[in-house]
């Protein structure tokens, strides 16, 4: 369970940087518009972070962003030379936020964004050269009720998104393709490597921040799963 102190810290920073109207913000070099509800990936650093990170696949080859919130790393992944690419939220807003910024930066040919929660959008047999998700790490009972679709990209009760994201996120990469998790140091990480032990998947740091962040006082990781 997360800590008192993660979780307010948490709900501090989710009301701090909230955007109550459309608007717009600098990253990578670039323009971005975010909607009221959806995560802003202008005020927190993992955003930057993991898009700098080496997780797109060679030119030409195709990506999935899960809860890819306002676009920045599904449209970065297009712009920077993938074949086509993927993104799913299971907020509608950030759906229709991502396509705003696919159009906004020439590439809405090449992203498709489809809504519904981690895997439940694809076809059963869809497979991507790189998957990535930059998870709700902070957990919660496993009984808590969101209280907005805001909150999900924040908290996960139980681990439940996380475990399945370790249970059947392999299944959807393809022959030499990767998998990816973009997690936190304040997350469970005890229990996130029981899951992987449990579907024989290894966890696989391979970029940390360097320590505290402008928001958190815990560094991200990039950690990839392979099977064990």
């Amino acid at each position: 369970m997360s800590e008192p102190a993660t979780e307010a810290m948490t709900r501090e920073n989710m009301r701090r940087y909230a955007v109550d109207r459309e608007s717009d913000f600098s990253l990578l070099g670039k323009e971005w518009t975010v909607l009221p509800g959806v995560y802003p990936s202008g005020s927190f650093s993992s955003t930057e972070f993991f898009a700098r990170q080496d997780i797109y696949p060679k030119p030409g080859g195709t990506f999935l962003e899960i809860g890819c919130g306002a676009g920045v790393i599904a449209v970065t992944a297009a712009t920077s030379g993938c074949g086509a690419v993927t993104a799913t939220d299971i907020n509608p807003e950030a759906v229709r936020n991502t396509e705003i910024n696919a159009h906004r930066h020439g590439v809405a040919g090449k992203v498709s964004v489809r809504h519904g929660d981690l895997f439940d959008p694809l076809e059963a047999d869809a497979e991507f050269d790189a998957v990535f998700w930059n998870s709700n790490g902070v957990e919660m009972p496993g009984d808590y009720r969101h209280r907005s679709t805001y909150e999900r990209a924040f908290f996960d009760p139980g681990y439940k998104s996380h475990r399945h994201y370790i249970e059947h996120g392999l299944r959807h990469v393809s022959a030499g393709g990767r998998l990816f998790l973009g997690f936190s140091g304040h997350g469970n990480a005890a229990l996130l490597h029981d899951f992987a032990e449990r579907a024989g998947v290894t966890l696989v740091e391979r970029a940390r921040s360097g320590g505290a962040t402008r928001v958190y006082r815990h560094p991200h990781l990039l950690l990839e799963l392979v099977r064990a």
